[in-house]
């Protein structure tokens, strides 16, 4: 019997070739042997575009070409190809913090982009404030903690009351920046005073002396050498509860007042109060 022509090609067929059925020769890949692991330096058939011809690359030079096109420009992508690996290049551009991001990677190990002005918010805390992005320490006693020893701040001024014969009710603080509770206050004598009674000054956070904060100072006109002169410090130390916490905004009001005294015509004083921040 004669051969036929399809028959003898299906005799001649190798692995990778399987008859057709006009009697020609096809490529079949699905019978080529596999092998589970390949490595850099095998090769696979691919078709030459300058020539189309068939020639065989290697996996490494495949996956090079692949990571340049990848990669594409290190300016657009941040991405660079160095022996087939991909890296990344980060470009020397300077960071807008309103509307920058950085690379971050979430606990799941998903990576992520995080706004530059979020992640300053997450490091602002008491006393730092997140403006866009931009960490800024405030140095406003609204900022400290409430109760905390080193919550302090110093209200300093000077108080004339040499004007008037008659008591001398001055407003010193018009609205405090934060409650406070008064801890002591400084005065200093920065003009002696004369009239015939001493002068008792007193703190006050009501008109008149009517809600005092501390217990009155007496400044005795005839004690030159203690009292009434020139840069002697004295202390007035605060009453027990309420009255001698202040409240902020427009209701804190501190006042200095001396009591009246026939014949006064000169008398000042410096003062530093301190407070404790309660609130």
């Amino acid at each position: 019997m004669a051969n036929r022509p399809r028959s003898l090609v299906r005799r001649h067929a190798g692995t990778g070739l399987e008859a057709g059925s006009g009697g020609t020769l096809d490529v079949d890949l699905y019978e080529l042997t596999a092998k589970t692991t390949p490595v850099m330096a095998d090769s696979f058939a691919i078709v030459d575009s300058d020539d189309n011809s068939s020639k065989k690359a290697t996996l490494t030079n495949a996956l090079k070409i692949l990571g340049e096109t990848a990669a594409g420009t290190a300016s657009a992508s941040g991405l660079t190809e160095v022996d087939g690996v991909l890296k990344v290049a980060p470009t020397d551009e300077t960071l807008v913090v309103s509307t920058g991001y950085l690379l971050t990677q979430n606990a799941a190990g998903a990576p992520h982009k995080d706004a530059v002005a979020d992640i300053a918010g997450l490091m602002a805390g008491s006393g730092i404030v997140n403006t866009v992005g931009v960490l800024s320490v405030l140095s406003t006693i609204a900022n400290v903690t409430a109760d905390d020893k080193s919550a302090h701040f110093v209200e300093t001024g000077e108080f004339d009351f040499s004007g008037s014969a008659g008591a001398v009710d001055t407003k010193k603080i018009d609205t405090m920046v934060a409650k406070g509770q008064l801890l002591f206050a400084l005065l200093s004598v920065s003009q002696v005073a004369d009239g015939t009674t001493s002068a008792v000054i007193s703190i006050s956070k009501a008109p008149s002396a009517a809600t005092k904060m501390a217990s009155d100072l007496t400044i005795a006109l005839a004690d030159t050498v203690y009292q009434n002169k020139i840069n002697n410090l004295m202390m007035m130390w605060p009453v027990a509860g309420a009255d001698s916490i202040v409240a902020s905004g427009s209701t804190g009001d501190v006042y200095l007042y001396a009591a009246a005294s026939a014949g006064r015509t000169a008398g000042k004083v410096r003062y530093a109060l301190v407070f404790m921040k309660t609130a």
